[in-house]
């Protein structure tokens, strides 16, 4: 990109880890560590070099904003002993089980909010005896099929793997001619992918599945291989309306009149 692109960044990035780190979660802690390994271990031999400066710059920035001990606090519990994790996460586990008996009796969903407003106090009383107005599940996955049904939750995963497929055949096979513009291309399909997993590592952990950003991610994976991946058309061609279109979708077809 221009300088001043570059430039731009420099305090956009700070702002973006200060945002996951006061979100005082440890699944997005977690997460944050698979979008790393998925940059290190998917990443191009030709971009690698790239992916380890910006990892090596975040964890620079990273470390000069862990201030705050609550932060830190609440990053080690992820890694206590065993007896301690089964008492912090027991309760998670317990919505967990209360959600996977309420698809078993709602199969094909309760509709929005089915589990946190209307249901899930029931289960949740079922299966550990506590008492509560209203409660998340705490699992994207598990919320997703609680509200839409087993179909919603097969189609929303069709509709995010679809676009991780997009990105992987980009990070791969970009169809640019130019070298440097190869290599943005390539960067950009591994960072996208990179978000996509971290994405999908909160929604483990939280009802979060169903959130705008899914969405954006998925967008802005079609937008990637519409500019890096989609089959090259011909500039006269795409003046034309009718084949316009069927370029975008991969194939040619019978030209039409402007009159039709």
């Amino acid at each position: 990109g221009r300088r001043w692109e570059k430039l731009a960044m420099l305090p956009v990035a700070p702002f973006i880890l200060n945002v996951i780190l006061l979100c005082n979660s440890r699944g997005a802690f977690l997460s944050c560590f698979a979008t790393c390994g998925v940059l290190l271990f998917f990443a191009p031999r030709r971009t690698r070099k790239q992916v380890v400066l910006l990892l090596g710059l975040g964890t620079i920035a990273l470390f000069v904003m862990l201030r705050d001990p609550r932060i830190i606090d609440r990053f080690m519990t992820v890694f206590v002993p065993s007896e301690e994790m089964d008492a912090v996460s027991g309760s998670r586990i317990s919505y967990w089980k209360a959600g996977l008996r309420m698809i078993g009796d709602y199969p094909l969903g309760a509709g929005g909010n089915g589990f946190k407003r209307v249901h899930g106090p029931k289960y949740i009383v079922e299966v550990n005896n506590q008492v509560f107005s209203a409660r998340a599940v705490h699992n994207g996955y598990i919320n997703e099929a609680c509200e839409w049904g087993i179909q919603g939750f097969i189609l929303r995963m069709v509709f995010v793997g679809a676009g991780l497929v997009l990105l992987w055949q980009a990070s791969r096979r970009p169809l640019v001619t130019d070298a440097r513009e190869e290599l943005f291309a390539r960067l950009m399909a591994i960072c996208l992918l990179a978000g996509m997993v971290g994405f999908l590592g909160t929604c483990m952990f939280g009802d979060r599945l169903d959130n705008e950003w899914g969405y954006w991610m998925v967008g802005l994976a079609v937008a990637h291989a519409r500019l890096y991946a989609a089959p090259a058309r011909e500039p006269e061609e795409s003046l034309r309306e009718p084949s316009s279109y069927a370029g975008i979708l991969g194939h040619s077809g019978p030209s039409v009149p402007r009159s039709a």
